[in-house]
């Protein structure tokens, strides 16, 4: 049996998650709970558990008497994260390349060339490009992890780069 486990209080999770991810929520920046509660037309309990979850990923710092801000990374914190996604990317890319179909290449070449043209036009929204672009690359890298036990880690992963409506999953072609 499948369970649907998520609930409002994920959903706003995911709401506010993707506001910081993208910018509408800056480094330093105040959460309040009653603007949330308002503009979601919920109550604050969903909210108060979504920001947990978010405190617990390190999205937002809660400090008592002040309220809940998104959290502001030190350059240091900055640069270990940004060297270790750029090696794990790197590694993740190697695994895929024998594994991508010409179709992946075709729409890795496309997001690449449109990526190009927004960045002339100064029109890009970076995230978007970054999250087709890493899916279709994810879905070599499940391709190889087939047949293997796979990294809990992964499965999400592979779930989404399977049947995102973003890029075309790689086909089994060989």
């Amino acid at each position: 049996m499948v369970l649907d486990v998520t609930n409002l209080s994920d959903d706003v999770a995911k709401y506010i998650r993707k506001r910081i991810l993208n910018g509408e929520l800056k480094p330093g920046e105040k959460i309040t709970q009653s603007k949330l509660a308002q503009e979601l037309k919920i109550s604050r309990g969903p909210i108060r558990e979504a920001l947990s979850k978010l405190e617990h990923e390190g999205l937002v710092t809660h400090e008592v008497n002040k309220g809940t801000c998104v959290t502001t990374l030190s350059k240091k914190d900055a640069y270990e994260i940004y060297t270790l996604r750029g090696m794990l990317e790197s590694e993740a890319a190697q695994l895929s390349v024998k594994h991508l179909t010409t179709n992946d290449y075709n729409t890795l070449n496309d997001i690449l060339l449109f990526l190009e043209k927004a960045l002339r036009e100064k029109t890009v929204n970076l995230m978007a490009f970054s999250v087709s672009f890493k899916l279709t690359i994810s879905t070599g890298v499940c391709v190889y992890l087939q047949g293997m036990e796979m990294p809990p880690a992964m499965t999400p992963v592979c779930s989404i780069a399977n049947t995102s409506a973003l890029v075309e999953p790689a086909r089994n072609s060989y």
